[in-house]
């Protein structure tokens, strides 16, 4: 995955449309991963 992240951000360094999507991409996954955190640590009905 950070590889991947890299690999993209290294193509994408003298494009601004692919470097927004890229951008775009990112703040994706960070929501992604904050969303499955919060339900990752929901306590469990007893």
């Amino acid at each position: 995955m950070i590889f991947l992240g890299a690999t993209l951000s290294r193509l994408a360094s003298d494009h601004y449309w692919l470097l927004s999507a890229v951008a775009g991409l990112d703040i994706s996954v960070a929501i992604a991963l904050l969303n499955g955190g919060k339900i990752f640590w929901r306590p469990l009905p007893l």
